[in-house]
């Protein structure tokens, strides 16, 4: 969801070559945030997979996310008190999934409809 609206470029492999665990896999971190600096217009990368032993390396997906348009997040319901909330949690939990079946988010005893 983060690149959503983000182009992407390509892949690149970060590599430590011989080194593992933890120093290796940000050695492999730095590698393959260089190679994404490569290419033209990318400045996110979103990391797909990565292994520490017995070398480490981190395959990864660049973006170009300069274009991204600003959210806006708008609560379509008033907010419950929760002198008001629901005592019964399977109700609550019913509303949850009735909301998520509807393309919402429940957020704080609240049903978010529309994301811009």
């Amino acid at each position: 969801m983060a690149m959503l609206d983000c182009q992407e470029l390509g892949y690149v492999t970060g590599d430590a070559g011989i080194w593992g665990g933890t120093a290796g896999l940000d050695m492999a971190f730095t590698d393959a945030k260089n190679k994404a600096a490569e290419l033209p217009g990318a400045n996110a990368i979103l990391v797909t997979s990565s292994r520490m032993n017995p070398s480490s390396f981190v395959n990864a997906k660049v973006f170009n996310c300069s274009q991204r348009k600003t959210q806006k997040i708008e609560i379509v319901n008033q907010a419950i008190q929760p002198s008001q909330q629901p005592k019964d949690l399977e109700a609550t939990m019913r509303k949850a999934r009735i909301c998520q079946q509807q393309g919402g988010v429940w957020v704080n005893d609240q049903c978010v409809l529309d994301i811009k």
